[in-house]
């Protein structure tokens, strides 16, 4: 057991290996269509309003892929920080959902009012719930659905 993760290597590693997996290949197909969308500026003489926009949404992609990879590193010297579960849980569920095995099921969130913060690591939250909403959406796949209440 790794103490600077709180799950064991092998669930933590077979969770986040898939993971990168889909952010890769959602970083590919990003990088692809910003290629495609400047080689057709480039060929039609120069850009409009429709390619800008194109661009910017593409480039907004990329930002928000990457912005999730930063959930992905172990930080094992982090200091515990009280964290809201329904602030937290939208990013473990866009990051669940780039796992290659899980990406035809459905998630669904929802929290009740009120929740209290719970006092722990950010990275060892993200690691547990990536983890759990993984297990769960590997378990589901077929059409099924994951829904997590808190």
């Amino acid at each position: 057991m790794d103490a600077g993760a709180g799950l064991p290597d092998g669930v933590w590693l077979d969770a986040s290996d898939g993971v990168l997996a889909g952010i890769h290949h959602a970083l590919n197909n990003r990088l692809a269509a910003v290629s495609a969308l400047v080689q057709l500026g480039a060929a039609g003489g120069g850009r409009g309003p429709d390619l800008d926009r194109a661009l910017r949404d593409e480039l907004e992609r990329f930002g928000a892929a990457l912005r999730l990879l930063a959930f992905l590193p172990r930080r094992p010297d982090e200091a515990p920080t009280p964290l809201r579960l329904e602030e937290v849980l939208p990013d473990a569920l866009a990051l669940a959902r780039q796992h290659r095995d899980v990406r035809d099921v459905e998630f669904a969130a929802e929290s009740a009012p009120g929740l209290l913060p719970v006092f722990c690591r950010e990275t060892a939250l993200m690691h547990a719930l990536i983890t759990l909403l993984v297990r769960a959406g590997i378990a589901a796949r077929g059409g099924g659905r994951v829904r997590v209440r808190c």
